[in-house]
């Protein structure tokens, strides 16, 4: 039986794609911070789908302590990971800053998952040996319209990646995806040989907490004209779900496949970011 564990999934496209996935037969891992939310999520997949094998996972994102006890926690329970699923995200009106030091929209949407992924690897790459590859999602942003260029390390605001000078709820989302981005092709790159494939992509602009959240403070003028919840959903799905035969690594996904700026990445950006990232979740 293959495994997938979808991080965000109490409600939203996360709790659209963990449905769409356990109706496939996997063993779903859905992931919430919120115990009781998390058992509801459980009993009604198990409910709509006729699936018995869905499990939780409980984990508070802002804090990377709680990320390393998620990780080793499915570490210890399971074997392989065919499909990881990172879509757990959060924005923040007012700049606040985690336990762990960090400015939490960079925390929770980017460090998190660069630590989850790295942290589950191993089991990654056991599925791709039993199946010829396994699947990271990256659920990252293109802005207001699918036609917007894919950001990547050119994007990278070395001098301020916390948003600490003119913080903005809008600055620091997008700061976080543009980090989020450049992990996904960095992952790529370096899981090439394990068929460990990696992508990132944009749901569209869809109504989920989160845009109401930023609707509240003026920045979304009519948030009943946006997307719905199975639209963005289903982009995911895309990839989670695709045939055998879809080998695609290293890109960035829309309505369809985007093109990405260059074709000759910098290289000592990404490596920049990478060590950068290591160092401030303390990966070993």
């Amino acid at each position: 039986m293959k495994t997938a564990l979808i991080t965000g999934a109490t409600n939203g496209i996360g709790l659209y794609a963990a449905r769409k996935i356990a109706e496939q037969g996997f063993r779903t891992i859905v992931h919430g911070r919120s115990q009781s939310l998390l058992d509801s999520t459980v009993e009604d997949i198990i409910l709509t789908t006729g699936n018995d094998n869905v499990l939780s996972v409980v984990a508070d994102f802002s804090s990377l302590d709680n990320v390393r006890s998620m990780s080793q926690e499915i570490v210890d329970n399971f074997n392989t990971l065919d499909v990881l699923i990172n879509n757990a995200g959060a924005t923040f009106r007012d700049r606040q800053v985690g336990i762990d030091g960090f400015e939490l929209t960079l925390t929770i949407n980017y460090l998190a998952p660069f630590l989850l992924t790295n942290n589950l690897i191993p089991l990654l790459r056991k599925a791709s040996l039993d199946n010829g590859y396994s699947r990271v999602i990256n659920v990252s942003t293109l802005g207001n319209t699918d036609d917007s260029d894919v950001a990547d390390e050119s994007d990278i605001n070395w001098k301020d990646m916390q948003t600490t000078e003119r913080y903005s709820l809008i600055k620091a989302y997008w700061r976080s995806k543009v980090l989020l981005n450049t992990f996904t092709f960095s992952l790529a790159e370096k899981e090439l040989e394990n068929q460990v494939h990696i992508n990132a992509v944009h749901p569209g602009t869809i109504r989920t907490n989160m845009t109401e959240n930023i609707a509240s403070i003026g920045l979304i003028e009519d948030i009943s004209k946006l997307e719905s919840i199975d639209y963005g959903g289903q982009r995911i799905i895309n990839l989670a779900l695709a045939d055998n035969d879809f080998k695609v690594t290293g890109q960035f996904f829309a309505h369809k496949q985007k093109k990405l700026k260059t074709n000759n990445p910098n290289i000592e950006a990404r490596d920049k970011l990478w060590k950068i990232s290591t160092e401030l979740v303390n990966l070993k």
